[in-house]
């Protein structure tokens, strides 16, 4: 058994339609050098238990087995290369998380033809799980979920990490079903630096598709201080206002389409609604 996380380039067919040859491969080439350097650092630390590789704008990860330090792991991998993608290239990364059996078996290979065989339904359903919802974070199948859960109440020294990672992890419902959530996008890490208007401007060239209010919804959630929502909301206006190519009417109209998370809606009637129609200073 071991854990097994695919993580895939958000709208990567419509970036790649808007590059000539060498654009695509000097952008394949900076994501890939990301995660390298990732690995590096990590391997670097005692007990890493990660193994993966890159196909085309896609990466596999898969632990050495089901433990407790594995998952920590792999959790950890998976948002530092996240974040690191968003910081560096502004790549946003959506990806989904499985536990279960898994292989990548060596097979003979030709002069001009590697081949590897990989097996396993975890595969499979991380896979699955990357596009179940129009979000940008990490799915989870529910026994991962479930396994967060379980190992916080063993928690121990060994893994100081393990509170926050909890708070990353979330349960929702949409419509009839329900959903398992890692959340590499935080408050406090839009708050951050440049991030929030690298993520107006990133939502803007989608024509703010429902991943970016989705994915702010789910930021906002379990946090307690109503100053920094309010922050995230004023400086999402200033910073559309203050661009050329941004257009705060499309925002306002697109926040509410059918399919953006309602918990979204509520956060900006209550934070942004009257302050919109007397103007955000």
């Amino acid at each position: 058994m071991k854990y097994v996380a695919f993580l895939d380039i958000l709208g990567f067919k419509s970036t790649l339609d808007k590059m000539d040859q060498e654009t695509a491969q000097n952008f394949i080439m900076r994501f890939s050098k990301t995660i390298f350097q990732v690995f590096q650092s990590f391997e670097e630390k005692q007990k890493f238990k990660v193994n993966g590789y890159i196909v085309s704008d896609s990466l596999i990860l898969y632990s050495k087995d089901s433990s407790k330090a594995a998952l920590v792991n792999l959790i950890e991998v998976v948002e530092t290369i996240c974040r690191d993608e968003y910081i560096q290239n502004s790549i946003l990364i959506r990806g989904g998380i499985s536990r279960g059996n898994f292989a990548k078996i060596k097979a003979s290979e030709l002069p001009n033809l590697e081949k590897a065989l990989i097996v396993g339904k975890s595969y499979v359903k991380a896979y699955q799980l990357e596009s179940t919802n129009k979000v940008i974070g990490i799915n989870l199948a529910k026994e991962v979920y479930l396994d967060i859960l379980e190992y916080e109440n063993q928690l121990d020294r060994e893994f100081t990490n393990w509170s926050k990672i909890k708070s990353q992890a979330i349960k929702y419902r949409n419509k009839k079903d329900t959903y398992y959530l890692f959340k590499y996008i935080t408050l406090d890490f839009l708050l951050e630096d440049n991030n929030l208007s690298q993520f107006v401007k990133l939502a803007n060239q989608s024509n703010w598709l429902e991943h970016y209010y989705n994915t702010l919804s789910f930021a906002l959630q379990k946090e307690r201080s109503s100053k920094k929502k309010k922050e995230l909301f004023v400086k999402i206006v200033q910073t559309i206002r203050d661009s050329k190519d941004s257009s705060l009417d499309l925002f306002i109209e697109n926040a509410f389409k059918d399919s953006v998370e309602k918990r979204f809606k509520t956060y900006f009637l209550k934070y942004i609604g009257k302050s919109l129609l007397g103007g955000i200073k």
